[in-house]
């Protein structure tokens, strides 16, 4: 996960106005072929949303590993021309008719899934993030364009209002790396537990933050030293190196909880020893 931010200019927001004088045309970066670089694209919507969906005017979106692989087509299921980007920020610009969750001017988040059946067993538990029927933000049978775009339009039950108080260019990441390192921590960890996060780069920075605010003893285990400091700065109280077989033996059974936010492949024996 890279914490970096892609600035789109959206369409002027005036509070209350009618979403007919806003502009169909959305301007955005697309893939137009599997690996190739993004160039300027634009497509057009029809002139208001249709019920159950908004509009949003795109100020940030965040990038992703994922979105690399997308536009490489590494899964085989991207859609082209690609408009990437899931960690959306911006501002309701217009409304389907019966929409109450959001007005226009208020400020909404967009991650990585766009719907799901709501009716299988799955979505009935609240677990619709494994719902069969998942589609995601972009891409897919719908070729639906995703946050490297001026705008974008999305079923309204699936967009989240955010804090008033947090700055808008730090909430897109959250969405995805942040919703991924939140979600496992909320469920498995408790206050004063010894938790392990493995690899410090964008997730691990979240994970890190994330537990010492739940008042756990976070510990990162990097392969190397050189990210001691760094993984400090984001709150580890403690740091493992992992190639060292010393250090490795003196934190056997010491861990309450292990997160692996690695990207590449880690042998996991060891650190169930921890």
């Amino acid at each position: 996960m890279l914490l970096l931010h892609f600035r789109c200019v959206g369409a002027p927001l005036r509070r209350g106005s009618s979403p007919n004088m806003l502009s169909t045309k959305v301007s955005a970066w697309a893939a137009l072929e599997a690996g190739a670089p993004l160039v300027p694209y634009e497509f057009t919507l029809d002139e208001h949303p249709p019920p159950g969906y908004v509009d949003v005017a795109i100020r940030y979106c965040g990038i992703c590993g994922s979105d690399v692989h997308q536009i490489q087509d590494a899964w085989g299921t991207a859609s082209f021309p690609l408009v990437a980007g899931h960690e959306i920020v911006g501002d309701v610009v217009a409304v389907g008719d019966g929409e109450r969750r959001f007005a226009v001017g208020d400020r909404a988040a967009i991650g990585v899934q766009r719907s799901s059946c709501g009716a299988c067993s799955y979505c009935d538990a609240g677990h619709e993030n494994v719902c069969r029927s998942i589609t995601k933000t972009y891409a897919g049978k719908g070729k639906d364009k995703g946050g490297f775009a001026s705008r974008i339009r999305y079923p309204s039950a699936w967009v989240f209002r955010t804090p008033a108080g947090l700055d808008g260019s730090l909430v897109g990441p959250l969405m995805c790396a942040g919703i991924t390192t939140f979600s496992p921590l909320k469920r498995h960890a408790k206050a004063g537990d010894r938790v392990g996060v493995i690899g410090i780069g964008g997730l691990g920075h979240l994970a890190l933050q994330f537990g010492k605010a739940m008042g756990c003893e976070m510990v990162a285990l990097s392969r190397s030293a050189e990210k001691e400091a760094e993984a400090r700065g984001f709150g580890a109280a403690g740091f493992v190196v992992t190639s060292d077989a010393a250090q490795m033996q003196a934190a056997r059974g010491t861990f309450d909880v292990i997160l692996n936010t690695a990207s590449g492949r880690a042998p996991l024996d060891p650190y169930f020893e921890l």
